[in-house]
């Protein structure tokens, strides 16, 4: 009787997690300024919009082709920050990041995605 239950109660744990895992997605893609690649970093976060689009922000790094990948455990709309590594810091008169680096809104479906951005030149 004893290893029945036990074995009832094993299996009702195991499809009780089974479902517990929500949508996820991963994020692939290039960010480019002026056909350059921009390298540093790129964070996904969502906006909170419904219960498949809450957690963590998750950043990627920006390879030297401007190349990322992100595994997120959100799909839907997402705002994207772009921080790339060569802006001087204090700032340098003359010396700004010549393309726009104002907040994104991407939206992400499960599965795959590929999420290429071109960078708006700066007004």
């Amino acid at each position: 009787m004893f290893a029945r239950f036990s074995g009832l109660l094993i299996l009702c744990v195991l499809l009780f997690f089974t479902g517990c895992g929500g949508p996820s997605s991963t994020v692939t893609g290039r960010v480019t300024c002026n056909g350059k690649a921009v390298v540093g970093s790129i964070m996904f976060s969502p906006k909170g919009e419904g219960p498949d689009n809450t957690g963590p922000a998750v950043e990627a790094v920006l390879d030297s082709d401007g190349k990322y990948s992100a595994k997120l455990k959100s799909v839907g709309p997402h705002r994207v920050r772009i921080a790339p590594s060569d802006i001087p810091y204090p700032a340098v008169p003359g010396k700004e990041f010549p393309c726009d680096l104002s907040t994104l809104e991407k939206d992400v479906k499960a599965g795959t995605n590929d999420i290429t951005i071109d960078l708006a030149k700066r007004k």
